[in-house]
């Protein structure tokens, strides 16, 4: 069966649906609250949404190995997203550092339990 396109159906270079401005961006980065584990998480996870135009599905399967350093530059690799399609995404050096710091304080969170 074959499906006839319209003239709706045919892009014409503009970005279907609704976006964020950059405005909408940096407020929305800056609801989370950055001084519990659980803010610095919320934040990494929409620094990486925002800042990586990442899918949810894609975010889903993001792990600390995906993230790796190529030709200087970091990049989340190979993930699958929409279609089965794979492709490797650049990671912005303030993206990196939302992730390093949520990291760092579940580190320092995991630290005290170790010593007993």
């Amino acid at each position: 069966m074959y499906l006839r396109l319209t003239s709706a159906d045919v892009c014409n270079g503009t970005r279907a649906g609704n976006w964020l401005t950059r405005e909408q961006a940096k407020l929305l980065l800056q609801v989370p609250d950055r001084s519990t584990l659980k803010g610095r998480r919320d934040h990494a996870v929409l620094a990486l949404l925002i800042g990586c135009g990442m899918r949810r599905t894609e975010l889903a399967q993001v792990t600390l190995e995906v993230l790796q350093q190529r030709e200087g530059r970091w990049v989340l690799i190979d993930l699958e997203g929409k279609g089965r399609r794979v492709r490797s995404v650049p990671v912005p050096a303030w993206v990196k550092a939302a992730i390093e710091e949520w990291i760092a304080a579940g580190r320092d969170l995991l630290r005290p339990s170790l010593a007993r």
